[in-house]
């Protein structure tokens, strides 16, 4: 199995799990605190926000020579988009930037252009796509061990 196979399976079933949570427990219940501050539809939005922004990234990375990439404030996304979260959307906006993922990893040098990210310097993207990769992986899991399917 190729790298890029790695990726786009891991990134599939991370969103295909999300999807299953969202769709069999209640959004009342996603709503519930799960850690801290926030809830785990807090969660799941966190990974829907993050997907997409990585997804752009690599976009930009792509399509750009040497795109900055500043640094986001993912804490402030979640608390400024706590109230309109829809869990079904969440799931959906995983998948679908997830899916962009694996399909902006087949563009021909994708994996090796460069972006220099405020904080990380010079990183590929691969970089891009392998961080997405572990963050949303780590946050499925604790999904998954809060809400295991019946």
């Amino acid at each position: 199995m190729t790298d890029r196979d790695e990726r786009a399976f891991s990134l599939m079933d991370d969103a295909a799990t999300i999807s299953a949570i969202t769709r069999r427990v209640p959004a009342e219940r996603l709503r519930s605190i799960a850690f801290g501050d926030w809830s785990w539809l807090d969660l799941i939005g966190h990974v829907a926000d993050t997907a997409e922004l990585f997804a752009a990234r690599l976009r930009r990375i792509v399509d750009e020579n040497e795109p900055a990439l500043p640094n986001i404030d993912t804490d402030g996304w979640v608390a400024e988009r706590r109230a309109s979260r829809n869990p079904i959307e969440c799931a959906r906006k995983v998948k679908e930037q997830h899916l962009r993922i694996v399909q902006l990893l087949d563009t021909p040098g994708a994996v090796t252009r460069t972006g220099v990210h405020s904080i990380h310097g010079r990183v590929d993207g691969g970089w891009i796509a392998d961080y997405q990769l572990r963050h949303s992986r780590e946050h499925t899991l604790e999904l998954s061990k809060a809400f295991p399917p019946v």
